[in-house]
């Protein structure tokens, strides 16, 4: 499964505030079960390895941190949430 079809989004600058306000609310994907985490971020969310290597630092699963994505799985009804560097475009 693999969902690479894209997300492109133009607004104004003063939009910003609510598209982060709805993404920090968060949103679901569905997936397979029994994936390592790594395997989910690149089959369903569509990241590359050097994408998580350089974009994403911190994974949760469960509310518990992630210390390694190759070993820890992705069940049915898990939660996972992903945080990454603050970037300031000026």
């Amino acid at each position: 499964m693999n969902n690479n079809a894209g997300l492109n989004l133009k607004m104004k600058s003063e939009s910003r505030t609510a598209w982060n306000t709805l993404l920090q609310k968060g949103f679901y994907l569905i997936g397979q079960s029994g994936m390592t985490v790594r395997q989910f971020m690149i089959e369903i969310v569509g990241y590359t390895d050097s994408q998580i290597e350089e974009e994403v630092r911190t994974v949760f699963l469960n509310f518990s941190p992630v210390d390694d994505i190759d070993t820890a799985y992705v069940k049915n009804d898990d939660r996972l949430a992903m945080g990454s560097p603050i970037y300031h475009t000026y």
